[in-house]
């Protein structure tokens, strides 16, 4: 019953774009609401063209290179972290710690803890320096 209602729907919104899209593309005046106020293609939304047609296709290649884009990273890190699982299962149970003593010497855990003030003094020269740009750009300025 779902499946019947969603398709009337999805049928009834495609006959109206289509009596919408014909209405609009007769340039008539005989839609309701719809009054041409311009003769100036570039002016008006109801016309097309050569150039609007461009954009709108580079917009349409632009849009999907995009979503490809999205569409293939997702799977890559879908794929990716899949993979992973399946091989934390073949492992034998341990349990997970992050203690700084037991942190390997390349680790940036056993770097973090072997060197705390200079992570600190890294981290203070960034909040400095956000500071002192945003002052520059007059952003913390009273407008």
């Amino acid at each position: 019953m779902r499946r019947v209602v969603f398709l009337a729907v999805i049928a009834i919104i495609l006959i109206g774009s289509g009596f919408l899209s014909i209405q609009l593309s007769q340039q008539r005046g005989t839609f309701p609401g719809v009054n041409v106020q311009t003769t100036n293609a570039d002016a008006s939304v109801l016309m097309t063209t050569p150039q609007k047609g461009a954009l709108f296709v580079g917009y349409l290649a632009v849009l999907g290179g995009l979503l490809g884009g999205l569409a293939t990273g997702l799977a890559l890190l879908s794929w990716f972290l899949s993979r992973q699982v399946n091989i934390v299962k073949t492992l034998p149970n341990q349990g997970f710690s992050l203690v700084p003593g037991q942190a390997g010497a390349n680790s940036l855990v056993g770097f973090l803890a072997r060197y705390p003030a200079l992570v600190i003094g890294v981290l203070i020269v960034l909040v400095v320096g956000a500071a002192v740009t945003l002052g520059v750009l007059g952003v913390l300025a009273p407008h």
